[in-house]
C-alpha cells in the first residue's frame, strides 16, 4: 500500500477514536444501564411432600408449614395440605376440604433483622374477595404478640364497595405501648399479573415499597410506598424475627364470591443492606 494511504488511514483512524472518545465523555448517567435493585433466588427449589409441615428451603430460609385447628387469626383452621414448594415457588391456597374451609400459614425457623426483605408474588392482587387477607409479615409469637410485626397485607376486611382500600402497611412497636401502630391502608388497583413487595427495616423507621414489575431497579418508581419514622414512646421494631406468610380468612366467613384462592410466592429475600430507590415521606398516601 503506498505509503501516503497509510498515512490517511492511520489519521482517520485516529479521529474515529476521538469522536469515540468524545462521545463517551457526553454520555449522562441516565445512557448507563440501571442498577438491579433485587436479589436473585438463593437455591434450586426442592418440591416438597404433600401436606408436610416441613417445607424445606426456599429464598435461604427452611420453612414450617401450620397445621392446627380453629384459631387465630379469624378465627380459621389451618392446614399443612394447604402449603407446599415446587418449581414455581411458594405456594398457598385457603380452599373447603369436607365442608370445612381451611387456610394456610408458612413461617421461617431462621431470622430476620434490619435491612431489606422483600417478596416478588406471582399472582395478581388487586382482586382478591372482601374476606380474603394475605400477609406478609415478621413475627415474634408468645407473649410478644402486638409488639415487633412489621406487616403487608392485602386485604378489605370484608369491606364490599369497589374504592375499598386492599393494601395496608402496619408497623407494630418494639416495645409496650398499648394500643399503638403505624398504620397505612391505599388502594392497590393494578392488574399486573406479578409484583414485587418490600419493607426496608432500619432501627429509626421502616419503609414500604410495593412495585408494579419484577424487574426493579434502582431507578424503578414504586407504585405505592410509604415511610413510617415513630416519634415519642414509639420505638421500631428491633431483634430478630422469623418470616411468616398466610392466607386466610378474615372473620373466619367463607369467601362472599364462594371461591378457593391460591397465591404463589416465586421469590422471598433477605439483604441486611437497604437499597437505594427512595421512599416517600411519612404521609400515608
Amino acid at each position: 500500500m503506498p505509503r501516503s494511504r497509510i498515512q490517511t488511514s492511520a489519521v482517520l483512524g485516529h479521529r474515529a477514536l476521538l469522536l469515540l472518545m468524545a462521545a463517551a465523555a457526553c454520555q449522562t448517567p441516565t445512557d448507563a444501564p440501571a442498577v438491579p435493585d433485587r436479589n436473585p433466588p438463593e437455591e434450586v427449589i426442592v418440591p416438597s411432600v404433600p401436606c408436610a409441615t416441613d417445607l424445606g428451603r426456599f429464598g435461604g430460609f427452611q420453612w414450617q408449614a401450620r397445621s392446627q385447628g380453629l384459631s387465630g387469626p379469624g378465627p380459621n383452621t389451618w392446614s399443612a395440605c394447604n402449603a407446599w414448594l415446587d418449581a414455581a415457588g411458594l405456594h398457598l391456597r385457603l380452599n373447603r376440604t369436607a365442608g370445612t374451609w381451611t387456610s394456610a400459614e408458612v413461617y421461617t425457623t431462621g431470622v430476620v433483622g434490619y435491612g431489606r426483605v422483600e417478596f416478588e408474588i406471582a399472582t395478581p392482587l388487586d382482586a382478591l374477595d372482601p374476606n380474603v387477607v394475605f400477609g406478609l409479615f415478621t413475627y415474634p409469637g408468645g407473649t410478644l404478640d402486638g409488639q415487633h410485626e412489621i406487616d403487608i397485607e392485602f386485604a378489605r376486611f370484608g369491606a364490599t364497595a369497589a374504592t375499598a382500600t386492599n393494601l395496608n402497611y402496619v408497623v407494630y412497636p418494639g416495645a409496650p405501648l398499648s394500643g399503638a401502630k403505624g398504620l397505612c391502608s391505599l388502594r392497590w388497583d393494578t392488574s399486573v399479573g406479578a409484583s414485587v413487595h418490600r419493607f426496608l427495616w432500619s432501627p429509626d423507621a421502616v419503609g414500604f415499597q410495593s412495585f408494579a414489575a419484577t424487574a426493579v431497579t434502582s431507578a424503578t418508581t414504586p407504585y405505592r410506598a410509604w415511610r413510617f419514622a415513630p416519634s415519642g414512646a414509639f420505638t421500631v421494631s428491633h431483634g430478630t424475627w422469623p418470616l411468616h406468610v398466610n392466607l386466610w380468612l378474615y372473620g373466619g366467613k367463607a369467601p362472599v364470591n364462594g371461591a378457593s384462592v391460591e397465591i404463589v410466592i416465586r421469590r422471598v429475600t433477605y439483604d441486611a443492606t437497604l437499597p437505594s430507590t427512595t421512599v416517600p415521606s411519612t404521609i400515608c398516601r
